[in-house]
Formats: structure tokens, C-alpha cells, sequence
């Protein structure tokens, strides 16, 4: 492989001889850390980083995983924050949808909510007919009622307040090039550096 390779993605090259605590697969699924130095590292050794949260969405059908409310007559945080109960036990609804990938087990999940929540607030099916707040305009046109139209609108100018527009492009391409239709909700991991 190429130096500009190993770069661009991060690959480690494979030693020569492992050393006993690691296995193959630890560097078939990336699961050691390349620091630049072409030394295996073990990521234990690398702290959570405050800020970096990453999240994978468990479930196709689920309403939340789909950023949606539906039929259910709740608002969308109230469907997320909503406690269910699943093999007996009390839980809330998100973790039912999501899994706190990076740190494990993280229930501090308020930019997450909120990431959701905007991406709610922006699908046309979900409009509600109501008035806004306040009146608000993007791009010229000034919209006073929730309607898929203003919904619309507020994806296209807000979009990039909340996402990085580049890897957004390039998971949604690779996903479709590469026929991974069960990545784009299910298995799909979304990740935020900056909360």
C-alpha cells in the first residue's frame, strides 16, 4: 500500500509478528490505533476525549431511528425521553433505537436529542399546519405556519449548522455505490466531535 493511502485512511500496516495480547482481527477490524508511528497501540490507552459521541442506530422500524413521531401523539422529545419497558425492565425509549457506541454506556446524550430533534423538525410529513413561533425567512420567503414547505427550507439552510455536509455526501454515496441500503438507518453510527 502507498504512503498517501495509509494517510488518507489510516491503514496500519500488519507487523511482521504480532505481539501475544493482540489477534489478527484486532487489525482486520481496526481495533488497535495507529498513532503514526506504525506501532500497534492499544486504544484503552487513548482517554475519552470530552465531546466525541458516537451513536448507532439499532433498529429500521423504529420511529426515533427515523426521526420521526408518527401516529403517537407525543412531541418528539417526549417520544424519546418516554420510558418503556423491555424484557421487564424499565429503560427509556431512545435506548431502544440507539446505542452509545463511543464512550460506552453514555447517557448524556443532550446533542444527540437535539441533533434529532432538529432533523424532526425538518421532515415535511411531520409538518403540523401550526404557527410558528415567530415568522421566519430563509432565503427570501418568509413562513409563518409549520408547513412541509417551510420544513424544506429550514433542512436546506440550517443543514450545515448541524452536519458536515462533505461526510454526509460521502457515507450517503458510499452507502448507495456499495449497495449498504441496511446502513442508512439500522447499523448506520453517527458521530459528533464538538457536541
Amino acid at each position: 500500500m502507498d504512503k498517501s493511502s495509509e494517510e488518507a485512511f489510516g491503514f496500519l500496516p500488519a507487523p511482521e509478528e504480532l505481539p501475544e495480547i493482540y489477534t489478527e482481527d484486532d487489525l482486520k477490524f481496526g481495533w488497535v490505533v495507529n498513532d503514526g508511528t506504525n506501532s500497534i497501540k492499544d486504544p484503552s490507552e487513548y482517554p475519552y476525549v470530552n465531546g466525541i459521541h458516537c451513536y448507532e442506530f439499532l433498529n429500521n422500524a423504529s420511529n426515533l431511528d427515523n426521526f420521526i413521531v408518527g401516529t403517537s401523539g407525543m412531541t418528539f422529545e417526549e417520544l424519546f425521553y418516554q420510558d418503556v419497558i423491555v424484557d421487564g425492565e424499565n429503560t427509556k425509549n431512545w435506548l431502544t433505537s440507539f446505542e452509545s457506541r463511543y464512550p460506552e454506556d453514555d447517557l448524556d446524550v443532550k446533542a444527540f436529542y437535539n441533533m434529532c430533534a432538529w432533523v424532526n423538525s425538518t421532515n415535511p410529513d411531520e409538518a403540523t399546519g401550526l404557527e410558528l413561533d415567530s415568522a421566519i425567512t430563509y432565503n427570501g420567503i418568509t413562513y409563518e405556519y409549520d408547513t412541509a414547505d417551510y420544513r424544506l427550507a429550514k433542512f436546506t439552510y440550517e443543514f450545515e449548522q448541524h452536519f458536515n455536509k462533505n461526510f454526509v455526501l460521502f457515507y450517503y454515496v458510499l452507502t448507495h455505490v456499495l449497495l449498504m441500503i441496511d446502513s442508512r438507518a439500522k447499523n448506520m453510527m453517527i458521530a459528533t466531535w464538538d457536541n
